[in-house]
């Protein structure tokens, strides 16, 4: 059976190569923070048929099913795999798995530095529609589980082509 870089998703019995393959080791919220299976230590049921190297790492490259719609101005979208490099650390901007009390959201880790010279750290949508959530002591156990690298999206063309033709006659409409 030849190798190929689809992003499929299939189950671990179908290959043993995990070198080739990004473990999908749960679901992460895109809008407000859902359970984990991050912290439950579980052997992942399902992989994406595709290298590490595929993203410019080696190794410590997980896949996350987005659910929601906070990031989808970020072009993430419910469904899409995000593709996480395992790292305890992210800079100011980046988009970042994070846990709070063991329930795992994709957002922008967001540094504000107050007048007070205190800074602020902030989880940001992008989507309008979610306001940012600020951390504060008191929220439970913090913990940035990892960078946000890629993102995978199955193309359904069924969907696309009936979006295509909705969008053309709203367009014709408003001319």
């Amino acid at each position: 059976r030849g190798r190929h870089s689809s992003g499929k998703s299939h189950s671990k019995s179908d290959s043993s190569d995990s070198a080739q393959q990004i473990p999908i080791v749960g679901r992460i919220a895109a809008g407000v923070p859902i359970e984990s299976c991050l912290e439950s230590g579980d052997t992942p049921d399902h992989w994406l048929d595709m290298p590490p190297t595929a993203f410019g790492q080696k190794s410590n490259v997980v896949a996350l099913v987005v659910e929601g719609e906070s990031m989808r101005d970020a072009g993430i979208h419910s469904g899409d795999h995000a593709i996480i490099r395992c790292q305890p650390k992210v800079e100011n901007g980046e988009i970042a798995a994070v846990t709070i009390d063991g329930e795992g959201t994709l957002k922008r880790w967001r540094i504000a530095s107050g007048r007070d010279q205190s800074s602020k750290v902030q989880l940001e949508a992008a989507n309008p529609d979610f306001p940012p959530l600020e951390l504060k002591k008191g929220m439970g156990e913090v913990q940035i589980f990892g960078k946000l690298i890629g993102v995978i999206r199955k193309f359904d063309s069924a969907n696309s082509l009936n979006s295509k033709s909705h969008a053309s006659q709203r367009s014709s409409r408003s001319q």
